[in-house]
């Protein structure tokens, strides 16, 4: 029996369907069940070619890519078998295909080997490495310059699948095949040879490329200098800075050039990041933590080392929107307006003539905050806010919607040990501030 068009397309759709199904399931199971992040880079095909670097392997790129269009041929074809009412699953694998399944299975695992073996022998260092981040670091060399090895393997990879989906589809098309006799077709010798080729000068080129030049030793021993001298190189750069809208503790790529191989300074705003929210600090990357306490909202960043200080990029900093405790669902407040100390029922009031300024006295806080409509006052629903003071954290709450004529509103209050100007802050998904004046026996 011939293949008809019904069976090509309902036999395409469901092996879409398994295959991108099993994807999601197995981008799902490695992500922990965490929810999908918003940069579509970091999806489960993208990471299992990507190294510890963050820069994409060509050999497990074109391992990926012929696992895909093999395994997809196979299941349409085990479908259009069982649309036409016939249970056995393909039995015949071609030599060919078999031989150049094995290549690139082999190649990818020879890869890695390689690179472990220069690793370990001095001849390559991550921090030497200039390769672009992701896809563009498949068909550059250790100085970030395209190489002809690598393009013949990733031109020669595409060609072959170009062909190949080709001769499937020929293969399925033709009148005479029927779905009794139906197979996964076999690939052209030829260009497993020519595959096979670009695959060797691919490796060839990777056990050589980036070896030591012989060491001349000067005749003159130069006195040495601080570790610290010897990383930096020149005045720091970034040229990048991923995500660029975060929460606290969320990891951040920072990319670009003359960061030193000491960790030195990461300046959020004007706060210096501990060096123990530094998990990774090279050359040309530097990788962090944004710590808690940062204040949300949009911040310069810079590297400030002894060579100099580096240009500034901006980032945007969120606290956690929603989380769940105890049975309640506690939301981080939207503050809405200013901050005022006289009376609660008259905003925007900041003069105080009860004597809430005197140092002796408790100075009230009072905020007003946004609450969503339909949600339920007094029920299991809170909103939090944090207040701050002199950039420390002092007292956190959460109230419940209250339906006050006045609208939703929250209240601090705080005894100073100290005369000066202060900086109150309240925080939630926003922050307001203010600075107040507290002087001893002011009335």
């Amino acid at each position: 029996m011939a293949i008809s068009f019904t069976f090509l397309w309902q036999s395409f759709v469901i092996s879409t369907v398994a295959i991108l199904g099993i994807t999601l399931i197995a981008d799902y199971i490695q992500r922990g069940g965490k929810p999908l992040p918003k940069d579509s880079k970091r999806f489960f095909l993208f990471r299992i070619i990507t190294d510890e670097t963050g820069r994409c392997s060509l050999s497990f790129f074109q391992f990926l890519l012929w696992t895909l269009v093999v395994s997809f041929f196979f299941l349409m074809i085990y479908v259009i078998r069982l649309l036409s009412g016939t249970l056995e699953y393909p039995t015949t694998i071609p030599t060919s295909l078999l031989a150049l399944m094995g290549i690139s299975v082999l190649v990818p695992f020879l890869s890695k080997a390689i690179s472990d073996y220069r690793r370990s022998s001095g001849a390559r260092s991550e921090q030497r490495d200039k390769r672009s981040l992701g896809c563009a670091a498949m068909l550059e060399d250790e100085d970030g310059k395209p190489i002809l090895n690598r393009y013949q393997m990733f031109l020669w990879t595409w060609l072959g699948i170009g062909i190949y989906i080709f001769w499937f589809l020929r293969l399925v098309t033709n009148p005479d095949t029927t779905v009794a006799a139906l197979d996964l077709p076999d690939i052209d010798p030829t260009l497993v040879y020519l595959m096979g080729l670009s695959q060797t000068g691919f490796l060839a080129g990777k056990l050589v490329s980036g070896k030591k030049e012989p060491k001349i030793t000067p005749p003159t021993v130069a006195e040495p200098r601080p570790a610290e001298e010897e990383a930096v190189t020149g005045i720091p750069k970034i040229t990048d800075i991923q995500p660029r809208e975060m929460a606290a503790k969320q990891h951040v790529i920072i990319t670009g050039e003359n960061f030193g191989q000491t960790i030195d300074g990461v300046i959020l705003g004007s706060v210096k990041l501990p060096s123990d929210s530094i998990k990774r600090w090279e050359d040309r990357r530097i990788e962090l933590d944004i710590p808690e306490g940062i204040a949300p909202g949009t911040h310069d960043v810079n590297i400030s080392l002894s060579s100099g200080a580096s240009n500034k990029e901006r980032i945007t900093v969120r606290q956690p929107a929603t989380v769940t405790k105890g049975g309640y669902t506690i939301h981080r407040a939207e503050i809405v307006g200013d901050l005022w100390s006289d009376n609660p029922g008259t905003p925007g009031a900041w003069d105080q003539p009860n004597g809430f300024r005197d140092i002796s006295r408790f100075f009230h806080v009072f905020y007003k905050f946004k609450v969503p409509p339909g949600t339920d006052p007094y029920g299991r629903t809170l909103f939090k806010t944090e207040l701050w003071i002199d950039g420390n954290l002092v007292k956190e709450r959460s109230d419940m919607p209250n339906p006050m004529p006045e609208g939703n509103i929250g209240a601090y209050w705080h005894k100073f040990d100290d005369e000066g100007i202060h900086r109150i802050e309240v925080r939630g998904a926003n922050t307001v501030s203010r600075d107040i004046l507290i002087k001893k026996g002011q009335k």
